[in-house]
């Protein structure tokens, strides 16, 4: 996601002897709750919230899904509704091949004919193909932020009816005062509060 090269950065510089491994393969609750349980992992940052005891959870960033499209698109230019959506080839980002379109199925509540989907397993990739093609995706807000300045994507918002997604830190609560985690948990979300 968008924190994790600043998490690096950061880590290297303050501390230079921990190592930050990513386990991308989980999506559902209680995947990531044995995870957390088993200390495969120290945190989990997630679009769910794990509400069980032996579990704390906080919230990180609100967001929600935003339509882009090259600002070359033929076709899109200053608007787009719902028909002009689903005749175009679009692009998805997924972070594993478990739950494809895990994000949309979690947000989208209108009932979306299947569309034809070409998937992409980095968000950076995702966007450099639809600022050079006439493909549209469905981007989380606050990645394409992150570009805004390059000047290459038109946004609009969604077409249909889509709810806003919260993004949130897990861990166990065994690990709620282990001070390395604590100030793991600080630098995470100050690089979130940055956005």
């Amino acid at each position: 996601m968008f924190f994790y090269d600043k998490l690096i950065s950061t880590i290297s510089i303050e501390a230079p002897n921990v190592k930050v491994e990513t386990y991308v393969d989980e999506n559902k609750e209680e995947d990531i709750k044995n995870i957390l349980r088993l200390r495969k992992v120290d945190l989990a940052i997630t679009i769910s919230k794990i509400n069980e005891m032996s579990y704390k959870t906080e919230k990180l960033i609100d967001d929600k899904l935003v339509v882009l499209a090259s600002k070359k698109h033929p076709r899109i230019k200053n608007c787009i509704n719902l028909e002009k959506f689903l005749n175009e080839k679009h692009i998805s980002w997924n972070i594993n091949d478990k739950d494809k379109n895990q994000l949309f199925k979690n947000t989208v509540k209108t009932n979306i004919p299947e569309r034809n989907v070409v998937h992409r397993s980095s968000a950076i990739n995702m966007l450099l193909m639809v600022s050079n093609s006439e493909m549209l995706c469905l981007c989380p807000e606050t990645i394409f932020k992150k570009f805004e300045n390059f000047n290459i994507l038109n946004k609009f918002e969604t077409p249909f009816d889509c709810k806003s997604f919260s993004i949130y830190m897990n861990w166990h609560k065994s690990y709620d005062k282990e001070q390395g985690i604590v100030w793991l948990r600080k630098k995470i979300n100050s690089i979130f509060q940055m956005k």
